[in-house]
């Protein structure tokens, strides 16, 4: 008999998962075109470069938040099974609350599990794309504004700074190059291509219809090509200082790059350290939040499976809000970014036991 219920539970579990998920992706995806029809549109977006963007903007968007869909979905189906005397059942048949919760967990571990392989490799792999599309025919015009620029070398009196409009990941071009050279507080060598692409097996950057102007006290000389290939003493890697890169880049890859950042004594290394982090407590998440879920939903509620997810809602806010303050407090207040993404899983572990014993009475 126990298992019997044991897989009733558990298909209820990821048959509701499934279908709250899909119905809360549908709506993202109509509001994301919605906000963003205008960009697309104007540039000509081609309609296959557009499927591909939401085709990886869904698996985006629901490891973000999975956890928030999973306990609407716990909530949803608990409270009906609890409506209909199901739980009720259970327990005059010998089963304890703690033994009821065993296919909650199991089913929860799967999906933690599995969203630990989506966070941490293949959904980076997926947002080069994204994050490409939004790049080309999106942030363009914001892009315009502010570039991406990084300083290729520094000392007392000399420095080197590289920028790009933008650059695309995919293709490894990048979109109105600049290269300025300064000494003593004087620009004395500037290039400018409004095309550069990365040649990955020389090293070298190849450089379109540029620009080289070279000032020596009075002196102005321009040199002036279609292409030529150069070392300039950087990768396409060193622009992901980009705070949406971090998304693109796989476990490994963003461990490495942390510890690049940190030798370089980078100020943003708070941000990728939240990210590598929060892939591993967003998974845990799942768990912590199930056992919440399944607890309070497992009885009766005078107002019914309206209140409960009310409630459910409520809880997925404050978690939001836990983990944007514990963010903020690890950016701005040198809180460390391990701690700050594993507080509200702290926070609401803790309740999720207070819950559960709660429930066990």
């Amino acid at each position: 008999m126990f298992k019997i219920i044991d897989r009733y539970i558990i298909r209820k579990y990821f048959a509701t998962f499934a279908y709250v998920s899909l119905l809360f992706l549908l709506i993202a995806v109509v509001i994301d075109f919605t906000e963003k029809q205008k960009s697309i549109l104007s540039k000509h977006a081609p309609l296959a470069d557009i499927l591909l963007y939401f085709a990886t903007f869904i698996p985006h968007i629901f490891t973000l938040l999975a956890p928030l869909f999973l306990l609407i979905a716990v909530v949803f189906f608990t409270s009906k099974m609890a409506a209909n005397s199901e739980i009720i059942s259970i327990h005059t048949n010998g089963i304890s609350f703690y033994r009821f919760l065993r296919p909650y967990f199991i089913s929860s571990l799967i999906v933690a599990a599995a969203l630990l392989l989506l966070n941490n490799w293949l959904v980076p792999r997926l947002n080069t794309y994204r994050l490409d599309f939004l790049n080309t025919y999106v942030y363009y015009v914001a892009s315009n504004e502010h570039g991406i620029s990084i300083t290729v070398d520094r000392d007392r009196d000399h420095e080197v700074i590289a920028s790009l409009i933008n650059f695309s990941y995919r293709s490894n071009e990048g979109y109105y190059f600049s290269l300025e050279e300064i000494k003593n507080n004087r620009l004395v060598r500037h290039t400018r291509s409004p095309r550069v692409k990365w040649l990955p097996d020389s090293g070298k950057w190849q450089l379109k219809s540029y620009e080289e102007w070279s000032l020596a006290d009075d002196n102005v000389q321009l040199v002036e090509g279609r292409r030529k290939n150069a070392v300039l003493g950087f990768t396409p890697e060193d622009f992901n200082h980009q705070i949406e890169a971090k998304e693109a880049m796989t476990r490994s890859q963003l461990k490495e790059f942390i510890a690049r950042d940190k030798l370089r004594g980078s100020k943003k290394v708070a941000f990728y350290e939240i990210e590598l982090y929060g892939r591993t407590s967003n998974a845990f998440a799942i768990i912590i939040l199930t056992l919440i879920g399944a607890s309070f939903s497992s009885r009766k509620s005078k107002g019914g499976t309206g209140v409960n997810i009310f409630v459910a809602l409520a809880i997925s806010s404050l978690y939001i809000i836990f983990m944007r303050f514990a963010s903020t407090f690890a950016t701005n207040a040198d809180l460390h970014p391990l701690l700050a993404v594993w507080i509200p899983n702290i926070l609401f572990g803790l309740l999720a036991i207070w819950q559960v014993r709660r429930s066990n009475r």
